[in-house]
Protein backbone atom coordinates (compact mmCIF):
# COMPACT_ATOMS: atom_id res chain seq x y z
CA UNK A 1 0.00 0.00 0.00
CA UNK A 2 1.48 3.64 -0.95
CA UNK A 3 0.93 6.96 0.76
CA UNK A 4 -1.85 8.00 -0.78
CA UNK A 5 -3.71 4.15 -0.42
CA UNK A 6 -2.72 4.82 3.10
CA UNK A 7 -4.27 8.44 3.81
CA UNK A 8 -7.54 7.88 1.78
CA UNK A 9 -7.88 4.78 4.02
CA UNK A 10 -7.07 6.60 7.25
CA UNK A 11 -9.50 9.20 5.90
CA UNK A 12 -12.37 6.97 4.95
CA UNK A 13 -11.51 5.68 8.36
CA UNK A 14 -11.78 8.72 10.62
CA UNK A 15 -14.37 10.42 8.76
CA UNK A 16 -16.48 8.00 6.99
CA UNK A 17 -16.74 4.74 9.16
CA UNK A 18 -18.82 5.11 12.15
CA UNK A 19 -17.38 1.52 13.89
CA UNK A 20 -14.63 2.80 15.68
CA UNK A 21 -14.61 6.06 18.32
CA UNK A 22 -12.65 8.98 16.78
CA UNK A 23 -11.79 11.92 18.96
CA UNK A 24 -10.94 15.25 18.16
CA UNK A 25 -6.99 14.98 18.80
CA UNK A 26 -6.89 12.12 16.75
CA UNK A 27 -8.91 14.21 13.84
CA UNK A 28 -6.45 16.69 14.15
CA UNK A 29 -2.93 14.82 14.07
CA UNK A 30 -4.56 13.04 10.76
CA UNK A 31 -5.32 16.02 9.18
CA UNK A 32 -2.03 17.40 10.06
CA UNK A 33 -0.61 13.86 7.84
CA UNK A 34 -2.82 15.17 5.35
CA UNK A 35 -1.94 18.90 5.08
CA UNK A 36 2.34 17.28 5.12
CA UNK A 37 1.08 15.06 2.30
CA UNK A 38 -0.65 17.76 0.60
CA UNK A 39 2.51 19.53 0.68
CA UNK A 40 4.97 17.12 -0.55
CA UNK A 41 3.15 16.54 -3.55
CA UNK A 42 2.18 20.03 -4.95
CA UNK A 43 6.21 20.64 -3.57
CA UNK A 44 7.51 17.68 -5.19
CA UNK A 45 8.45 18.82 -8.83
CA UNK A 46 10.01 22.39 -7.78
CA UNK A 47 12.21 20.12 -4.90
CA UNK A 48 13.49 17.30 -7.52
CA UNK A 49 13.33 20.23 -10.49
CA UNK A 50 17.19 19.19 -11.16
CA UNK A 51 16.67 15.56 -11.33
CA UNK A 52 13.46 15.77 -13.04
CA UNK A 53 15.45 18.05 -15.93
CA UNK A 54 18.23 14.91 -15.99
CA UNK A 55 15.53 12.69 -16.52
CA UNK A 56 13.59 14.32 -18.91
CA UNK A 57 17.45 15.31 -21.07
CA UNK A 58 18.87 11.85 -20.57
CA UNK A 59 14.99 10.53 -21.93
CA UNK A 60 15.40 12.66 -24.60
CA UNK A 61 19.02 11.40 -25.36
CA UNK A 62 17.53 8.24 -25.55
CA UNK A 63 14.89 8.34 -27.96
CA UNK A 64 17.05 9.67 -30.34
CA UNK A 65 19.58 7.14 -30.20
CA UNK A 66 16.99 4.45 -30.43
CA UNK A 67 14.94 6.69 -33.30
CA UNK A 68 11.95 6.19 -31.63
CA UNK A 69 8.93 8.06 -30.21
CA UNK A 70 8.24 8.53 -26.41
CA UNK A 71 5.66 5.66 -26.40
CA UNK A 72 8.43 3.13 -27.33
CA UNK A 73 9.09 1.32 -23.97
CA UNK A 74 13.06 0.77 -24.94
CA UNK A 75 14.37 3.58 -24.03
CA UNK A 76 12.20 4.10 -20.48
CA UNK A 77 13.56 0.75 -19.31
CA UNK A 78 16.89 1.99 -20.43
CA UNK A 79 16.65 4.84 -18.43
CA UNK A 80 15.62 3.28 -15.61
CA UNK A 81 18.73 0.73 -16.05
CA UNK A 82 20.76 3.71 -15.95
CA UNK A 83 19.28 4.87 -12.66
CA UNK A 84 19.29 1.78 -10.69
CA UNK A 85 22.53 0.61 -11.45
CA UNK A 86 25.51 -0.04 -8.93
CA UNK A 87 27.09 3.51 -8.58
CA UNK A 88 30.44 1.73 -8.87
CA UNK A 89 29.60 0.72 -12.51
CA UNK A 90 28.67 4.16 -13.79
CA UNK A 91 32.18 5.38 -12.03
CA UNK A 92 34.05 2.03 -13.48
CA UNK A 93 32.64 3.02 -16.65
CA UNK A 94 33.31 7.13 -16.68
CA UNK A 95 37.25 6.01 -15.48
CA UNK A 96 37.45 3.93 -18.54
CA UNK A 97 36.22 6.24 -20.66
CA UNK A 98 38.20 9.09 -19.07
CA UNK A 99 41.36 6.86 -19.93
CA UNK A 100 40.40 6.14 -23.23
CA UNK A 101 40.01 9.80 -24.03
CA UNK A 102 43.57 10.35 -22.60
CA UNK A 103 44.78 7.37 -24.87
CA UNK A 104 43.51 8.41 -27.86
CA UNK A 105 44.93 12.12 -27.02
CA UNK A 106 48.19 10.83 -26.91
CA UNK A 107 47.59 8.13 -29.80
CA UNK A 108 46.72 11.28 -31.99
CA UNK A 109 49.31 13.46 -30.99
CA UNK A 110 51.85 11.06 -32.09
CA UNK A 111 50.21 10.76 -35.40
CA UNK A 112 49.45 13.90 -35.95
CA UNK A 113 52.84 15.24 -35.35
CA UNK A 114 54.84 12.76 -37.04
CA UNK A 115 52.87 10.87 -39.43
CA UNK A 116 51.64 11.85 -42.80
CA UNK A 117 47.64 10.82 -42.81
CA UNK A 118 47.18 10.69 -46.66
CA UNK A 119 49.91 7.28 -46.57
CA UNK A 120 49.58 3.75 -45.85
CA UNK A 121 51.98 2.81 -43.70
CA UNK A 122 53.69 0.49 -45.80
CA UNK A 123 54.32 3.79 -47.73
CA UNK A 124 55.80 5.53 -44.98
CA UNK A 125 59.96 6.07 -45.14
CA UNK A 126 62.61 4.76 -43.28
CA UNK A 127 62.87 8.73 -41.57
CA UNK A 128 58.87 8.78 -41.33
CA UNK A 129 58.97 5.56 -38.99
CA UNK A 130 61.93 6.43 -37.11
CA UNK A 131 60.42 9.93 -35.83
CA UNK A 132 57.05 7.86 -35.07
CA UNK A 133 59.29 5.12 -33.03
CA UNK A 134 61.58 8.07 -31.41
CA UNK A 135 57.74 9.64 -30.47
CA UNK A 136 56.56 6.90 -28.73
CA UNK A 137 59.91 6.25 -27.51
CA UNK A 138 59.73 9.77 -26.11
CA UNK A 139 56.78 9.52 -24.67
CA UNK A 140 57.41 6.11 -22.82
CA UNK A 141 59.69 8.10 -20.82
CA UNK A 142 57.62 10.23 -18.70
CA UNK A 143 55.47 8.01 -15.91
CA UNK A 144 52.37 10.32 -16.64
CA UNK A 145 52.77 9.77 -20.33
CA UNK A 146 52.88 5.89 -20.12
CA UNK A 147 49.79 6.19 -17.83
CA UNK A 148 48.43 8.14 -20.76
CA UNK A 149 49.02 5.86 -23.40
CA UNK A 150 48.36 2.73 -21.54
CA UNK A 151 44.96 3.50 -20.18
CA UNK A 152 45.90 3.65 -16.50
CA UNK A 153 45.84 7.65 -16.22
CA UNK A 154 42.64 8.24 -14.48
CA UNK A 155 41.97 5.54 -11.02
CA UNK A 156 39.04 4.42 -10.38
CA UNK A 157 38.68 5.98 -6.82
CA UNK A 158 40.06 9.12 -7.82
CA UNK A 159 37.32 9.49 -10.64
CA UNK A 160 34.48 8.20 -7.88
CA UNK A 161 36.33 10.85 -5.51
CA UNK A 162 36.05 13.56 -7.76
CA UNK A 163 32.30 12.60 -8.95
CA UNK A 164 31.18 12.78 -5.18
CA UNK A 165 32.29 15.89 -4.16
CA UNK A 166 30.97 17.40 -7.73
CA UNK A 167 27.55 16.11 -6.72
CA UNK A 168 27.54 17.50 -3.28
CA UNK A 169 28.72 20.77 -4.57
CA UNK A 170 25.69 20.30 -6.89
CA UNK A 171 23.10 19.01 -4.14
CA UNK A 172 24.61 21.85 -1.76
CA UNK A 173 23.52 24.52 -4.22
CA UNK A 174 20.08 23.00 -5.41
CA UNK A 175 18.68 21.40 -2.29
Amino acid sequence: MGITEATKRLEWRFYECNIIYVNEKDKLAFQEILQFHRFLETNFLSKTKPLFNLYTYTLSKLLIHYKTSIINPIPHRELHRIMTRPIDNSISDLTSLLNQFEQNQVLNTIENTSLNQTKHPVEFSESEQQLAILKIQHLLQSETSKKRLFGTFWDFMEVKNGMLNQFKNFCSEHY
